[in-house]
């Protein structure tokens, strides 16, 4: 009887566990696939979080404007990383910071060593990538030139060939280029602003998105984002946070 009670739990347990997909633009170190598998801080929470319920995740990894025709379609429950005007109505986002798009000064290596503030930079011509939501104390400098970019990679060429002078982004800026390349450009400290890149949840996810704001407390807390953000981005955590845009 004992025995025929644990497979009835067992199979009730089966029963509910939920399968949900995950839709996200690959960003090392943070969501990305590696040797096959999901890999980055956001996919060890998740994982955590699906472990702690019983329920299972799909990955899916394509561009951006993929996963928000995933999400208007309905073949998404979880997102990284959208725009705010991107998230339908009724999706909820996550509330506790774990994904922060930091912002450091790019320069030729023949550029200056250091920088004290923005201002440093007015008069320059500056890469500015269209589709990027960057940071209102970034948008709100008008002393500068902006030079339209595609994307991360066109900014850094921009830069390397001395068309413009500065290109903000993070620190994974050079993924993708030449060797070459990024020797000819340099990052220099302190960051000057972060965003944060928020998870959204489909409408009746209330307690996946709860418990990931949960883990995310817990991994502020015990250290784990402070070494994240120390190791890929040279910076501590706390620095992260009191970069936030206002």
């Amino acid at each position: 009887m004992k025995w025929l009670s644990l497979m009835l739990a067992m199979w009730a347990a089966a029963a509910q566990a939920a399968t949900y997909h995950v839709c996200a633009e690959p960003w090392v170190p943070f969501i990305y696939r590696a040797e096959g598998k999901p890999a980055g801080l956001v996919v060890d929470i998740l994982n955590k979080v699906a472990h702690q319920r019983g329920d299972d995740l799909d990955y899916r990894f394509i561009s951006s404007d993929g996963c928000a025709r995933a999400m208007r379609e309905g073949r998404a429950d979880m997102v990284g990383f959208m725009l705010p005007l991107q998230v339908p109505a009724g999706w909820m986002t996550s509330r506790e910071l774990l994904v922060a798009w930091v912002l450091f000064p790019w320069v030729r290596r023949d550029g200056p060593a250091s920088y004290r503030g923005l201002e440093d930079f007015a008069g320059k011509r500056v890469a500015w990538v269209t589709a990027y939501d960057y940071p209102q104390l970034l948008i709100r400098m008008d002393k500068w030139r902006r030079v339209p970019a595609e994307d991360t990679e066109s900014s850094i060429m921009l830069l390397a060939h001395g068309r413009v002078e500065v290109v903000f982004d993070d620190p994974t800026a050079l993924a993708g280029l030449s060797p070459a390349m990024g020797q000819k450009v340099k990052r220099l400290q302190p960051l000057v602003a972060s965003v944060n890149q928020p998870i959204a949840f489909r409408p009746g996810m209330s307690a996946w998105r709860d418990a990931v704001d949960k883990e995310t407390l817990r991994a502020q807390q015990d250290g784990t984002l402070d070494g994240f953000y120390r190791r890929y981005h040279g910076v501590p955590f706390r620095e992260v946070k009191q970069s936030l845009r206002p």
